[in-house]
């Protein structure tokens, strides 16, 4: 199958700051390697290691209720179950 392996670093808040209690989401540099493809993106941290956890028990639809590595993610909602949460964000990512 190959190599696969994910690293984050240069963890941070939006304003750059060591803590933000107004800022709610862990920003950082995320890179995913998938065989000999290196995909690498500036993003909400906090965000994309949910929606990565969210990978082992669904399929992931590209465009469609989330990004993978999403550039915001400042509004969480939890179904009525309180079992799954939709992190809501800006378009990029």
């Amino acid at each position: 199958m190959g190599t696969f392996s994910i690293t984050a670093s240069d963890f941070s808040w939006i304003g750059g700051a060591a803590d933000d209690p107004e800022d709610l989401c862990l920003h950082g540099h995320a890179a995913a390697q998938i065989g000999a493809v290196t995909l690498e993106y500036d993003c909400t941290l906090s965000a994309a290691a949910l929606y990565l956890l969210k990978t082992l028990t669904e399929d992931h639809i590209i465009h469609e209720d989330n990004q993978l590595l999403p550039c915001c993610g400042f509004f969480l909602l939890a179904d009525k179950a309180e079992e799954n949460v939709t992190i809501i964000g800006c378009g990029n990512g």
